[in-house]
């Protein structure tokens, strides 16, 4: 539950003694409380720490009685100082002393009663005790005169199961002539550890004499972390606690607020519940002495990220304008009070001069820059920045860089003249302009990896070994707007992840999530709420993966939707974020659940109906990804329970892993939609719907949407990935809003057409690369790195160059004219001839040539003549137009298929072609894979193969298509392409072992139904098949063998990889009912009339039993004399059927004899 403050009493006592008590009252069960206490005595306070709280053993214990009380207490016969008070059921001393009492200690007191030896050494501090529960100080403050009369405390507690009505009672070493108390109670908070462990900070202050007090809050360890404070002041008067922060929802109220005449003093305690703050405050009429502590209560359910802050934008410090405020009276940089997104302020600029551009960058100072190179601390993280632009139809476009990241390194800051870049060494990213803003989105949380291609530069680009400037600048159009239009808020780093452990309400786990992200403290923009959807820009995770937190997570109709940030390259749109993080080699985007060997860790989505094996699902979260790669991991391998039900999954491309999780788990009733693969482990699988999803867990996927706003030629739309053209390509073409790519009529004569995933090349065009080996730098004269695509921890190889400079690096670091790789073995100081050559190696898609590729094929009936289509592997490195690749070729026209290697653009078929029946409007799931050297090419299961080392290093993929002249109408389509190496799982659903537990599932439309990855024997129980491309893939590499209950559907489009081979049992049986005994049965096929089975006398039933491998026409011959002949058709199908036949008496019939 939500944190919740309730007061439980309040206090004003005046007396001189040195006891103090409430009134009486009862704690809720299970509650953390928390005690604010001021006292304020005619003469110099006594330092609490001249109390003792000493616990006696039981062992010899004998009671106090009340005329103990100020009577020497002795320590092994020494002296120690009087007895305040006493507890005789805990056998608790409090002690005047100011020394600690050693544990085993033999006491007494002087001419009194009780009696007792210690255990464990006695604790310091003013003592507090009531309703049986044990009260710890967390903090005091006292007045800061020169003799302290005043002080305030804070006490915490658990209330225990059973809590029991009584008084709070306040022990001191020497009479007060005032006490005050405000007890509170608090649901929510976090109660695994101690009383104090709950209070994560306890910041105080004390001023002379002053009207107000404020005390300054440290960073907030949890999002959903709340507050409390406690003021006190020599004055007989209210205490207004803090102000409203316009704009925000910082509402302190009021707990208790006590003022009294003798001696004149002010007591007042407030609550922040629904938000965070940096600081907490009051304030009075009277300058008086004053003290106040505040308090942060860890929540129950605590939600962190691993951002890490550069700039909060709460002060100019730092902060450099960038561009020029002439002509423009609101255009300077200053601190923003009347719009930011967190905090009480932000960092703004007027722009109401036409068409400029300018912004404002912060300097973290040379000694703090951020190594986002190879191997640096920063490697593989991202970059947050909060902005916001007032006036949309002022920006210009994005292409032409309306709204920009800046990233800048070295001494000097980005400047700007005239519009345009002229100082800093920089690199700005295109995130936005006024044709892609909403008027309405105000705040905007932009993320880009830094190591992607910059949009533009200046001098040379940041070195991102050592970035040190962060901000964003805005250009402006030819139209003004008043005020101050321009703003950013905070700046962060890091992998994007939002992680929470502990409790929070039933079934809204993330809904607390995205309200710890939403404080006015915290933005981190990582998971925010917009009409009841939860929009995620990173990786959710839930549970403590790195402490001991235990976790109970549940969900229930939540949705969440991962946002696709995108920025404009230069050329192009491309995604702001990597499908892969470089470092971590996982997806930025998902779900993780982790846990730890200590506190356990429990997740349940959605609510299990029924039991067994007809158990279903409702009321489960959605989650929906998009273009970049999520994927979700459900077990680290140290989670308890992980339990999925009625849940929706869709385009969660990376797939969903259950591997490691135990045989306990369950994901029964749920849906998955688009996606990658469900890889099962032990997990038990139940009556879950696969529909639709992706021929499996793609490393890179290509959807083929074109955003712009006419037909593009492949290589000029690059909708996911980077494409170029390898031989012609134009014929490649890619409709607007459509998620495939056509081959089109070339026009004059057929030509194939070849188009290939691209990977950074600095080209064979002439190009000098000078090497200085003990740098480890390749630096250019001419072009740039940057605009070429490389970036930083990709393989490169060399060329051109001697010696061990030709060689194979990974890239530390980047700029626009200078390559750093990580390793300088082998390299020598060089001076390029002009022939030089730089080129990456696609570990994006494929890292080796043990890769795949494969796609979805249709050729529409409107169209005619229609060219082939198929894809590519192992295929060279795109030195002009040299053409060395295997392509598995589907013919329409020519009812094909054909394994073929080009050979420097000359074909070869290495095996076909193999006659195959393909259909107009029809989807075909092709794949080409290489491993080894074995070449495999499958058309929904059918196989082409040819076994050869030829062309095994190369790395490239792509696509090809032979186009025809003569083609009319309609184009050949190939959509949903997908590549990586062999190791990716493939198939809806991929059972990782025979014993793995999947049965009772809903396989529809899926491109791939199931995948098997080891040898055994497997059982499909009742498992459904619908118009699936491929229902089952063996990439077992041996003998499996799946057997088929008689309710289930049977896989029979197999797809056999290697040498896998696969035994599919699955008997069915054909009966027919309400025979006349003695009846002849027999049952033919109608393609070749040969007879299936039969019986020449039949009991009342026959029964035809037989292993499914295809529906099948049959006719029915039944005979019986004296009764008519029958003779009917009907379908054997995967399912068991049971027919009920009528025989009539032949009334024409005559007996011969």
């Amino acid at each position: 539950m939500a944190i919740a403050i309730t007061a439980l009493q309040s206090l004003s006592d005046i007396s001189d003694l040195s006891l103090y008590s409430s009134a009486s009252y009862t704690p809720t069960a299970n509650r953390l409380l928390i005690a604010y206490i001021g006292t304020v005595k005619a003469s110099a306070l006594a330092d609490p720490n001249t109390i003792q709280i000493l616990t006696l053993s039981s062992v010899g214990y004998t009671n106090c009685v009340a005329a103990d009380i100020g009577k020497m207490v002795t320590d092994d016969g020494g002296n120690t100082g009087n007895l305040l008070d006493f507890n005789n059921t805990t056998r608790t001393w409090y002690i005047n002393y100011g020394s600690t009492i050693a544990d085993g200690s033999v006491m007494a007191i002087t001419t009194g009663t009780g009696a007792g030896t210690a255990s464990g050494a006695s604790v310091a501090g003013e003592g507090v005790t009531g309703n049986g529960v044990t009260w710890t100080q967390k903090a005091f403050q006292n007045d800061i005169g020169a003799t302290p009369t005043m002080r305030i405390m804070v006490y915490t507690a658990f209330s225990g199961a059973s809590p029991v009505a009584g008084v709070m009672k306040t022990t001191y070493a020497a009479g007060q002539v005032g006490q005050m108390m405000s007890i509170v109670e608090v649901s929510g908070a976090d109660m695994t550890g101690t009383p104090n462990a709950a209070i994560v900070q306890a910041p105080k202050n004390a001023v002379a004499a002053a009207t107000s007090l404020s005390i300054t809050i440290a960073a907030i360890s949890g999002g959903l972390n709340r507050f409390m404070s406690g003021f006190i002041h020599l004055a007989n008067e209210v205490t207004t606690p803090r102000a409203l922060v316009a704009g925000t929802s910082l509402a302190w109220t009021e707990v208790h607020d006590a003022n009294f005449a003798t001696p004149a003093t002010g007591f007042e305690t407030q609550k922040l519940e629904t938000d965070q703050e940096l600081g907490a405050s009051a304030s009075w009429a009277t300058s008086s002495v004053n003290a106040g502590i505040a308090l942060e209560i860890k929540a129950n359910f605590v939600v962190t990220t691993d951002l890490i802050t550069i700039a909060n934008a709460e002060t100019v410090t730092g902060w450099t304008q960038i561009g020029t405020a002439s002509g423009n009276p609101n255009g300077a940089m200053v601190v923003e009070a009347d719009f930011f997104v967190q905090g009480t302020q932000c960092i703004s600029r007027g722009t109401n001069l036409a068409s400029v551009l300018k912004g404002m960058a912060f300097d973290i100072g040379a000694g703090n820059t951020l190594n986002f190179g190879q191997g640096g601390a920063a490697y593989g993280k991202l970059i947050y920045i909060w902005m916001r632009f007032t006036t949309q139809s002022i920006m210009e476009t994005r292409a032409l860089g309306g709204l920009q990241i800046v990233v800048g390194s070295g001494a000097s800051a980005p400047a700007i003249t005239a519009n345009a870049w002229s100082g800093g060494v920089l690199s700005a990213f295109y995130v936005s302009g006024g044709d892609v803003i909403a008027a309405a989105d105000g705040w905007v949380c932009y993320v880009i990896d830094p190591t992607l291609p910059p949009s533009t530069t200046f001098g040379g680009g940041c070195d991102l070994t050592a970035a040190r400037w962060f901000g964003g600048v805005v250009l402006t159009n030819t139209g003004t707007a008043k005020g101050q239009t321009f703003g950013i808020d905070s700046v962060r780093y890091g992998l994007g992840e939002i992680l929470c452990s502990g409790t929070p309400d039933a079934g809204r786990g993330i809904k607390w999530m995205a309200d710890a992200d939403f404080t006015a403290y915290n933005k981190w923009g990582l998971l925010t709420e917009k009409a009841g959807v939860f929009l995620a820009k990173g990786k959710i995770v839930v549970g403590d993966g790195v402490a001991t937190a235990a976790t109970t997570f549940t969900s229930q109709e939540e949705i969440v939707l991962w946002e696709h940030p995108t920025y404009y390259d230069g050329t192009r749109e491309r995604p702001a974020v990597r499908n892969l993080n470089p470092s971590t080699g996982l997806p930025y985007f998902g779900l993780d659940v982790r846990g730890n060997g200590t506190g356990n860790t429990n997740v349940t989505l959605g609510v299990k109906v029924g039991s067994g094996d007809t158990a279903s699902g409702r009321s489960g979260p959605s989650f929906l990804g998009s273009r970049v790669k999520a994927a979700f991991d459900l077990d680290d391998g140290a989670v308890e329970n992980v339990l999925v039900y009625g849940s929706t999954f869709r385009d969660i491309r990376g797939g969903i892993d259950l591997s490691a999780n135990a045989a306990t788990d369950e994901f029964i009733g749920n849906t998955v939609v688009k996606c990658g693969s469900v890889a099962a482990g032990p997990v038990e699988i139940r009556g879950c719907n696969f529909i639709d999803n992706l021929g499996g867990a793609y490393r890179a996927t290509e959807d083929f949407k074109n955003d712009g706003t006419a037909i593009q030629q492949l290589s000029t739309a690059d909708p996911s990935h980077d494409w170029i053209s390898r031989l012609n390509g134009a014929a490649w073409s890619v409709p607007v809003g459509a998620e495939y790519v056509e081959l089109i009529n070339p026009g004059g004569a057929d030509a194939r057409q070849v188009a290939q995933l691209n990977s950074p090349d600095t080209g064979a065009a002439a190009l000098t690369i000078n090497v200085v080996a003990a740098a480890g730098t390749f630096t250019r004269t001419t072009g740039s790195y940057l605009t070429d695509g490389f970036y930083i921890g990709q393989t490169v190889t060399s060329s051109g160059l001697t010696g061990g400079n030709n060689a194979t690096k990974v890239i530390k670091s980047l700029t626009a004219t200078i390559l750093t790789v990580t390793d300088t073995t082998g390299l020598a100081n060089e001076t390029g001839n002009n022939d030089e050559r730089i080129l990456a190696e696609p570990h994006e898609t494929n890292n080796s040539g043990d890769h795949y590729a494969e796609a979805k094929i249709n050729w529409p009936s409107a169209g005619s003549a229609q060219g082939s289509l198929g894809v590519c592997i192992r295929m060279s490195n795109g030195s002009g137009n040299n053409e060395d690749y295997y392509y598995l070729k589907c013919d329409l026209v020519a009812q094909t298929i054909t394994l073929v290697r080009c050979d420097n653009g000359t074909d070869a078929t290495v095996d076909g072609p193999d006659a195959y029946t393909f259909a107009e409007d029809t989807d075909y799931l092709i794949q080409l894979i290489g491993r080894g050297t074995l070449i495999e090419g499958f058309v929904n299961g059918q196989k082409v193969t040819v076994t050869s080392a030829t062309y095994q290093a190369n790395t490239r993929v792509g696509v090809r298509g032979d186009a025809k002249t003569a083609q009319t109408g309609d184009a050949p389509r190939l959509s949903r392409f997908g590549c990586g190496p062999i190791t990716d799982s493939l198939g809806a659903l991929v059972l990782t072992s025979a014993t793995d537990d999947a049965g009772y599932n809903n396989f529809i439309n899926n491109a791939r139904a199931t995948g098997l990855l080891a040898t055994g024997t497997y059982t499909y129980n009742t498992n459904t098949f619908s118009g699936n491309l491929v229902e089952l893939r063996d990439d077992s590499s041996g003998a499996t063998t799946v057997n088929v209950d008689a309710a289930g559907g049977v896989p029979t489009v197999l797809e056999e990889v290697d040498d896998a081979v696969t035994t599919v049992n699955s008997t069915r049986t054909y009966t027919l009912t309400n025979l006349i005994s003695g009846s002849e049965v027999r049952i033919f096929r109608v393609s070749d009339s040969v007879e299936l089975d039969g019986v020449e006398s039949s009991g009342t039933s026959f029964i035809y039993s037989y292993s499914y491998t295809g529906d099948v026409d049959v006719y029915v011959i039944i005979q019986k004399t004296i009764y008519e002949w029958i003779k009917f058709t009907d379908t054997i199908t995967s399912s068991s059927k049971s027919q009920k036949v009528f025989q009539r008496i032949d009334r024409n019939y005559a007996n011969p004899s």
